[in-house]
């Protein structure tokens, strides 16, 4: 990669316009992936100055996306309220989670983020602004597949806002890798609401069983019509997935861990485990 301009902008219109105006650009903040797969990147856009390092909220939560994994996981209201979002940062490993952020981990787009199925499990929704303003999208709808996104070659993540779930929603992420800190063969993030045996909401995002990052669209619509059929459920997932066979798992290996992850994911939230 031969970088032949770098830009500090201050503002997040003096970004865009940077992103829009040059060729062959990125945007850049942690930059733990940068030098390794871009190799045609030209010219890069530094996003820490543009003031989007926060977790702030009452009634939803904002996360600013140049936020880091570190600042995710030492944070009291996430450890407090979004507990499965601080168990998928501290897979991280000490050296990236400093430096990697919430924002890049999503616009990445890769399967194997333990960041994006939980966003996804938990409804989160990206603020993403343009040269024609901001546009709010769920975060499952981003993934175009690996390494696409529907963001725009001009535009950049804002924020991710996080609904507030009551007491009787019961979340639960589950990852299995080599070590604990390694890319994970297989991960699941579930939120799930029981009303009595009705299954009255769930959401499942699940890594590692596509290209992009997934939202299990089929297995939910089955939770919710027939009620927690767990065994059938995880049946129900290998439908919807499709992974691939890497140095770390074979396909078939990842979707027998698939089935294993959800059902224990499914007792977790339903006291169960």
């Amino acid at each position: 990669m031969a970088v032949k301009g770098y830009y500090w902008p201050s503002s997040i219109k003096e970004a865009v316009s940077l992103l829009d105006s040059k060729e062959n650009v990125r945007p850049i903040c942690g930059g733990t992936e940068i030098n390794l797969k871009y190799k045609e990147v030209e010219n890069l856009v530094d996003l820490r100055n543009l003031g989007l390092n926060y977790i702030k909220g009452a009634n939803v939560l904002r996360i600013g996306a140049t936020t880091t994994v570190g600042e995710i996981e030492a944070s009291s209201l996430i450890k407090k309220q979004y507990e499965i979002l601080n168990r998928a940062a501290r897979s991280f490993t000490q050296s990236v989670k400093n430096l990697a952020t919430i924002g890049g981990s999503v616009a990445e787009s890769v399967p194997s983020s333990d960041l994006s199925p939980v966003l996804i499990a938990l409804s989160a929704k990206a603020v993403v602004v343009g040269p024609k303003g901001e546009r709010t999208v769920p975060v499952h709808e981003l993934f175009a597949g690996l390494r696409e996104t529907k963001i725009g070659k001009n535009e950049i993540i804002k924020e991710f806002i996080l609904p507030k779930y009551g007491k009787n929603t019961k979340c639960s992420f589950r990852r299995i890798g080599r070590t604990e800190h390694d890319l994970a063969m297989a991960n699941i993030a579930v939120r799930l609401t029981m009303d009595g045996k009705k299954v009255k909401d769930v959401s499942i995002g699940v890594g590692l069983a596509a290209p992009r990052p997934l939202k299990a669209v089929g297995t939910e619509k089955f939770l919710k019509e027939n009620g927690l059929k767990i065994e059938e459920a995880c049946e129900k997932l290998l439908e919807e997935t499709s992974p691939r066979s890497s140095i770390r798992a074979s396909k078939e290996y990842r979707m027998k861990l698939e089935k294993v992850l959800l059902k224990r994911a499914l007792l977790e939230c339903s006291g169960g485990a």
